[in-house]
């Protein structure tokens, strides 16, 4: 092989590490300019689709938890084991979505506590965090 060809090999190696590490995070936005526009039915609305989307991200990092413990567990026994650390999610896009979530959740029940909208009914702890 010529050293041009080397050249190439190392570049698409280090192409293909770099794209297992998991996807990248998409937050959503905390605070939006209509915000304060919003009526109760519309921080009602917010609200369930936020638990909705908090629910399905926890099940998506559920299952990201179980993948990486079978994948560290594998990387022990493999003789080939640095080498399953790429394959492992380390971004953690879950958690900062969820977080991300969290905050906007907070954010629209005081908007609601503001209007006197909902009197307590779509409050969530707002001191859980993701782990």
């Amino acid at each position: 092989m010529s050293y041009q060809n080397y050249i190439v090999l190392l570049f698409l190696c280090i192409i293909f590490a770099c794209s297992c590490g998991g996807r990248v995070s998409n937050p959503v936005t905390i605070k939006r300019d209509h915000d304060q526009e919003l009526t109760c039915k519309q921080i009602e609305y917010e609200v369930f689709q936020i638990r909705k989307d908090i629910t399905t991200l926890f099940s998506q990092a559920a299952k990201g938890r179980k993948k990486s413990t079978i994948i560290s567990l594998m990387s022990i026994l493999s003789p080939l084991g640095p080498l399953s650390n790429l394959f492992s999610d380390v971004r953690k896009a879950d958690k900062v979505e969820i977080n991300a979530l969290q905050k906007r959740h907070n954010r629209i029940v005081m908007i609601a506590q503001k209007k006197g909208c909902g009197e307590g009914k779509f409050l969530l702890s707002t001191e859980t965090k993701c782990k």
